[in-house]
């Protein structure tokens, strides 16, 4: 009974046949299409690995620099003290070479961000060439 059923249904159709010139133009673009989103991914995955290399080395190189500064930044802050006598503290002196190793990091990594993202802006996509 339902083969029946199905064997009616698709007993009138006739789906029209494009020509094999036709197929292989719409194929051959479809070809191309598929090879130029491949090239322009290998651009962009060029951009990126670029502009991660240039944020690695500003962040290294912000951080070597403060590493080498932080003994005398260090040195210089631990003379100042803070005194707040309406709370009963009348030396306080932070631990200047946490706070030093604290703004070292911070300062690495967002040199590292905003040098991703200059790299970025500034590394334009190659022309694909068609």
């Amino acid at each position: 009974m339902e083969d029946e059923k199905i064997k009616a249904i698709f007993r009138d159709f006739d789906p029209e046949i494009s020509s094999d010139t036709q197929f292989l133009a719409r194929l051959q673009r479809s070809m191309e299409s598929v090879e130029l989103v491949k090239q322009h991914n290998l651009a962009a995955r060029k951009r990126y690995k670029t502009a991660m290399l240039i944020a690695a080395v500003a962040g290294f190189v912000v951080g070597a620099v403060f590493t080498i500064v932080l003994p005398y930044a260090v040195n210089w802050l631990s003379t100042i003290t803070f005194s707040l006598p309406t709370l009963g503290i009348k030396n306080f002196a932070p631990d200047w070479q946490l706070v030093g190793w604290i703004v070292t990091g911070l300062l690495s990594v967002t040199t590292a961000i905003n040098a991703y993202e200059i790299a970025l802006t500034k590394l334009k996509p190659t022309k694909i060439l068609q």
